[in-house]
């Protein structure tokens, strides 16, 4: 196995994000992120190179959070998932946020938002899936 060649860490956690590629836009959701990619669910095949348009589930009442990127590799098993490496920061960060990777904070912060007290979080409970730890 080839080492690691990230350039930056990578945080687990589920997020909300539509995928739209050519004509088509469906729903998944990320299986990590970081501020020069992430890695998402796949429902339907993607091909390595291909430009993708993500949009960010931030939650009821905001504006999703939209960025652009290209699909680094695509792998089949255990389940179909893809590497999407960002072409650049969101729109909405570039204009709001002076450090380009400040959005990722407006993102699991939306998502943070949305987890139940704590006394309900256990394994298995909605939220259980976000881990605020890096990704090595």
């Amino acid at each position: 196995m080839a080492g690691e060649k990230r350039r930056t860490e990578r945080l687990f956690g589920r997020f909300d994000v539509s995928v739209r590629e050519k004509l088509a836009t469906w729903k998944t959701s990320t299986e990590d992120v970081g501020a020069r990619g992430c890695r998402i669910a796949l429902k339907r095949p993607l091909t390595p190179g291909a430009l993708v348009q993500l949009a960010f589930d931030l939650g009821e009442g905001a504006e999703p959070l939209v960025v652009h990127g290209q699909v680094a590799w695509v792998r089949k098993s255990p389940t179909l998932s893809a590497g999407i490496a960002f072409l650049s920061a969101p729109r909405e960060a570039q204009r709001q946020f002076a450090e380009p990777c400040s959005w990722i904070d407006r993102i699991l912060a939306a998502r943070i938002r949305r987890l139940p007290d704590e006394s309900d979080r256990s394994a298995g409970a909605p939220g259980a899936d976000l881990a605020l730890d890096p990704v090595a």
